[in-house]
C-alpha cells in the first residue's frame, strides 16, 4: 500500500489516535516547507490516504452526529513497526527521471523535518528537567549534549537535501 512518507511519519507515532483530517493536515503543513501547497487539495489526499488504511482495517473512522467531523482511531490491526520499515529506505527505488528524484528528496526531507522537530522537543524536556531538578544536572547534561549534537547533525542533513533540491530545481 502506497501512503505519503508524512503522513505515515505523523500517524506512526504512539502517542497519535483519535484524530482528525484537519489535524493530520495541520501536522503535515508544519513539517513540509512548502508554501505553494493547496490546503484543500492537501485535506483530500490526506483523507484518501487515511481512507485507505480504514479499507485495510487499520484504522476505524468515526463520524460526530452532526455529520460534520470524522475521527480517525488506531486499531488493534495498526501495525507501526510496517509502516516504520517502508520509512527507513526513503530512496529505495533508484530512479533517472528527474520528477522522481525530486519527489524522494522532498520524501527524505519531510523526515528529517520530522525527526528535528522530536530531537527539538526531547532537548526543550531536558532542559526543563534540568531545571525543574538541579539536583540532577550532571546526569541531565550529558542527555543535553548528544541532543544538541544529534539536532546539529539533523540541520546538516537538512541544509545538504535542500541544496541538492535547489540544484536539481534549477536543472527543470
Amino acid at each position: 500500500m502506497k501512503l505519503d512518507p508524512v503522513i505515515r511519519t505523523i500517524i506512526s507515532k504512539r502517542n497519535i489516535n483519535r484524530f482528525s483530517v484537519t489535524e493530520i493536515r495541520t501536522a503535515y503543513l508544519a513539517l513540509v516547507s512548502n508554501e505553494e501547497l493547496d490546503i484543500q487539495k492537501l485535506r483530500q489526499f490526506i483523507y484518501d490516504d487515511l481512507h485507505k488504511l480504514v479499507k485495510q482495517g487499520w484504522l476505524i473512522k468515526k463520524t460526530a452526529s452532526n455529520g460534520k467531523e470524522s475521527r480517525f482511531t488506531k486499531t488493534e490491526v495498526f501495525d507501526s513497526a510496517l509502516i516504520a520499515e517502508e520509512l527507513e529506505q526513503p530512496f529505495r527505488k533508484s530512479s533517472s527521471n528527474l520528477n522522481e528524484t525530486i519527489s524522494s528528496l522532498y520524501s527524505s526531507l519531510s523526515i528529517l523535518n520530522a525527526d528535528l522537530l522530536q530531537c527539538m522537543g526531547a532537548l526543550d524536556s531536558f532542559i526543563n528537567l534540568k531545571q525543574q531538578f538541579p539536583e540532577l544536572s550532571d546526569e541531565i547534561k550529558d542527555f543535553i549534549h548528544s541532543t544538541k549534537e544529534q539536532k546539529h547533525i539533523l540541520k546538516g542533513k537538512i541544509a545538504a537535501t535542500e541544496g541538492i533540491l535547489k540544484k536539481l530545481k534549477e536543472k527543470k
